[in-house]
């Protein structure tokens, strides 16, 4: 290196009152500053690079300035890793028990060697080291995956072990930053926030330097959360600047959504990635072998295992298998009747859970409130509290405005004392955990603030109110799908409201922000053929940052409306109308089926076996196209019977198993009710396609279920499998 580049990142270190000062000898350079009011004086030789510091009167001698950084007047690598053992054992204290880990399973993709499949942790915190002979490059690791499928745990546990095992020449530690759910401006902001959770004297300026050296490597969780989802021009404009900063022996870890970042995209955005240093991880769901293996690990018993798989918690796409959930559902599902809500809907079931059992703690002390009621004001509770992070866009909420919102909530049912009681308590909740930021609490995963936020919103817009989070923010797809599944078990008068008052915003609203865009990104999201809709949907002249939809959806209008990402796997949107629209990329699946009128998307993504993979020639794009849009009448005519079991197909892909028995007012447990069932199926029990679950009946109403087998084959255009036509063929000729 030459002097001039030292003094610029040694300066970064001294007050900010002082002038720094860089001379040489015929043998030495020479830089002198203060530190924390001390004088301090840097000698490097020129001849062999070692380094003499004088602070206070006292030599200290390093072989290299690599090993300057490092020492306790500048990196001060000890005191870090002590700091981050400590924020994450508070965060997760589970951390230091690997045994009782959920394990960790995908894929390692590294250019010069294929793929690893074993032991991904322990293949990518091999990989990740940096090399013994820097390159002058960046080693970085693109790790992508759904949500809950333990992005943050993985980073999280090779973290924690890097600090666990910090020593002199050891792998360097790594600085783990999360967005936190705020949209990026920059990464200095979220490190910044990082460093002053973890209460160290390093700043964010000085970290570029650390990694540069390769003393310290950065793992940024969530970087698909941060920017603009229409281009993430503001994010990867700074992660470009930051790239730029850590050349040398830099280590870079990029975490986030499979359907947003991967290795492909990663290095098209950032050309200095464009190497065979930048390898990719994907994570998957367990397997139903993993998952029962893992359970009888924690000794379960045979009978429970079993309950589990005839519940049909372990088929493939169930939340049980994505290990946040798995760990939360071993706790939780005990009984028949906790079985039968997952299996109407898992993220509800699980909720319901956490909050009855705070609802109980409460009970002894909440005299003359009775648990329904107690359980609904903790409802009302968590949904206000989700509603404060969705409008300030983040992930925690301070202590202080929580005990606001306990008075706000319970000061009508609760005495004086008794509210004094719920105000201390807060700390306490079970689905309030400790955030990373001082006296502040967040709930325990994004997808149960997105459900207590969607229920929110849903009774909000149908009273005609609009949060700050609607006229402002962008609402990505994980919250589109959470409130998705919400809507699909909503209320039919909730339902109802919903869509007329926004409807009618989309129409008469005449403000410049968010709020027309916002308001139609939720109808779509919630819009199926069953939506009790005042009018047919009609949006015009809309720019749509994120489009997402699932199952049967109902006939709508779009004229002139740009879908930045659309989302539409497993969906049936056939019945769109799209006129001079643009579709900026497009992910979908061999199930999707295509409107006549879908104009071809600047990006086309297929999702095959949970992973999502660009469609790059575009020959190959119109051909897919073509392939699952509507074949012309005079060549095939859908019965309606077909049509209603390509329905009943698409809602077993999303929810795995169907309600047999009428539920309230739910749309869903409605489905079987229908006359053309009884035939459909006799014709699927001949082929041993359908598998039942009967429900104990312990208390409350009966409920019991039915799956349909193979369901994704039956509406997949590219399945020439004789005995999938020959039944298809039966169904379409009942007419």
């Amino acid at each position: 290196m030459e002097q001039s580049q030292i003094a610029q990142e040694l300066f970064l270190f001294a007050d900010l009152d002082c002038e720094p000062i860089a001379t040489s000898s015929a043998k030495d350079w020479i830089f002198s500053f203060t530190q924390n009011s001390d004088d301090v004086l840097i000698r490097i030789s020129q001849a062999d690079g070692k380094v003499v510091e004088t602070r206070s009167g006292k030599d200290s001698k390093y072989k290299s300035y690599r090993g300057l950084l490092g020492s306790a007047g500048f990196g001060n690598l000890k005191r870090f890793v002590e700091a981050q053992k400590a924020l994450i054992l508070r965060d997760a204290p589970y951390i230091q028990n690997s045994e009782a880990h959920l394990p960790i399973v995908g894929e390692l993709e590294v250019a010069e060697s294929g793929e690893v499949t074993q032991d991904l942790l322990s293949a990518i915190d091999g990989w990740f080291r940096p090399d013994e002979t820097p390159s002058g490059g960046i080693k970085a690791l693109v790790v992508d995956g759904p949500a809950g499928i333990g992005k943050t745990h993985l980073i999280r546990a090779l973290a924690f072990g890097r600090a666990q095992g910090f020593t002199a020449g050891a792998a360097p530690p790594i600085l783990h930053v999360q967005s936190r759910g705020r949209k990026l401006t920059g990464l200095t902001d979220v490190i910044a926030g990082t460093l002053q959770a973890m209460r160290i004297a390093l700043t964010f300026d000085q970290i570029p330097i650390l990694a540069k050296h390769g003393l310290l490597q950065i793992a940024i969780d969530g970087f698909d959360e941060l920017a603009d989802p229409s281009g993430y021009d503001t994010a990867w404009g700074s992660l470009r600047d930051f790239v730029e900063s850590i050349q040398g022996n830099g280590g870079l870890l990029l975490a986030g959504r499979d359907t947003f970042i991967d290795a492909s995209s990663v290095k098209k955005a950032l050309p200095l990635l464009d190497t065979s240093q930048t390898a990719s991880a994907h994570l998957r769901p367990l397997l139903e072998s993993e998952a029962t293996r893992w359970l009888s690990d924690r000794e379960w018993e045979t009978d429970k295992l079993a309950k589990l798989k005839g519940s049909g918690l372990f088929d493939e796409g169930s939340y049980a298998l994505r290990p946040f959930f798995m760990s939360q559902i071993a706790n939780f599902v005990s009984d028949d009747q906790e079985f039968d809500s997952f299996i109407s809907f898992p993220l509800r079931s699980l909720i319901s859970a956490l909050v009855l059992r705070e609802a109980r703690l409460l009970e002894p002390a909440l005299v003359g409130l009775d648990i329904q009621l107690i359980t609904q004001l903790l409802h009302q509770f968590f949904g206000e509290i989700a509603r404060e992070m969705f409008d300030g866009e983040t992930d925690s909420i301070d202590e202080a405005t929580a005990t606001i919102l306990i008075d706000f909530v319970f000061g009508d049912a609760c005495a004086p004392d008794q509210l004094d009681m719920l105000r201390h308590r807060v700390i306490a909740f079970a689905l309030l955990d400790q955030d990373i930021a001082h006296n502040h609490r967040r709930f325990p995963h994004t997808e149960i603030k997105d459900y207590f936020a969607g229920r929110n919103l849903i009774r909000l817009i149908g009273r005609g109110e609009r949060s700050k989070a609607i006229k402002r923010n962008i609402i990505g797809s994980d919250f589109l799908e959470t409130f998705h599944d919400i809507m699909r078990r909503a209320p039919l008068s909730e339902a109802a409201s919903f869509f007329e008052r926004a409807l009618d915003g989309i129409k008469t609203e005449t403000s410049a922000d968010r709020t027309r865009r916002n308001l139609a990104s939720l109808v779509l999201a919630g819009l199926s053929d069953t939506s009790p809709l005042p009018s047919p949907v009609y949006l015009s002249d809309l720019p749509l940052d994120e489009v997402f939809m699932r199952e049967k959806v109902g006939p709508a209008t779009l004229v002139r409306v740009d879908l930045g990402h659309l989302d539409i796997r497993g969906a049936d949107v056939s019945a769109l109308v799209l006129v001079e629209c643009q579709i900026g990329t497009l992910l979908a699946d061999s199930t999707s089926a295509l409107p006549e009128t879908l104009p071809v998307p600047g990006i086309l993504m297929i999702d095959e076996k949970a992973r999502a993979k660009p469609v790059v020639d575009t020959r190959d794009v119109g051909e897919w196209i073509t392939q699952h849009k509507p074949i012309s009448e005079e060549i095939e005519i859908k019965s309606a019977s077909l049509v209603y079991f390509e329905k009943l197909c698409r809602t077993v892909l999303r929810q795995n198993w169907l309600v047999i028995t009428e539920i309230d007012d739910d749309r869903t447990s409605k489905l079987l009710s229908d006359e053309r069932w009884p035939e459909i199926e006799k014709i699927l029990s001949e082929r041993d396609l359908l598998r039942y679950k009967i429900s104990a009946g312990v208390s409350g109403p009966r409920s019991d279920f039915v799956t349909i087998l193979r369901a994704f084959m039956f509406i997949d255009p590219t399945c020439t499998e004789p005995d999938i036509a020959e039944i298809k063929s039966r169904i379409n000729a009942l007419g």
